[in-house]
This record gives C-alpha cells, structure tokens and sequence, in this order.
C-alpha cells in the first residue's frame, strides 16, 4: 500500500509541475489566471480538504454503522455541488 501511495503521490507531484510549468512558459496565460490557479489549490488544500475529513471524522463518531457509507456519500456530492452552486447564488 505505500509503494502505491508514494507512486500516486509521485505522479500528482510530476502532473502538476507539469502544468505549472507549461502555464508559466505560455505568453498566452495572464498572471491573473496563475493567481486564480493558487488561489483555488490553496483554498481547495486549506479549506475543502480538511473540512471534509473533519465531517467523515463526525460521521464515523456518531452515525450508525449502517449509515455511515450513505451519508459519507451525501456529504461528498453535497459538498461538491454546494461548492460549485455556491457562486451562482451569490451572484
């Protein structure tokens, strides 16, 4: 399982400095696009990330074995969904 890990995490590593890497040498790419890019890692990494662990966490506390795989189910497309709804009913 930790030689698949470490193989996964290898390959995100590599696509990602990939993409970095052709966004920075592209003259078509605006900087305000590279800081939009941050800007939605850091917040996706920051914020929806631990949100979601902590919610699983709360699930598997306190909800019945039974239940646990359809509501961890719900909170991760419910969550999806809010987050990108979520601009639109701002607006």
């Amino acid at each position: 399982m930790r030689a698949v890990r470490r193989t996964l995490i290898g390959a995100g590593a590599l696509i990602l400095a990939y993409a970095a890497g052709g966004a920075w040498g592209d003259r078509d790419v605006k900087a305000g696009v590279l800081v939009f890019l941050i800007a939605v890692l850091l917040v996706h990494d920051g914020v929806l990330l631990p949100a979601i662990i902590a919610a699983g966490g709360a699930v598997r506390r306190l909800c019945p074995p039974a239940l646990r795989a359809y509501l961890i189910v719900v909170l991760l497309l419910g969550t999806g969904v809010a987050f990108v709804g979520l601009p639109m009913l701002v607006r």
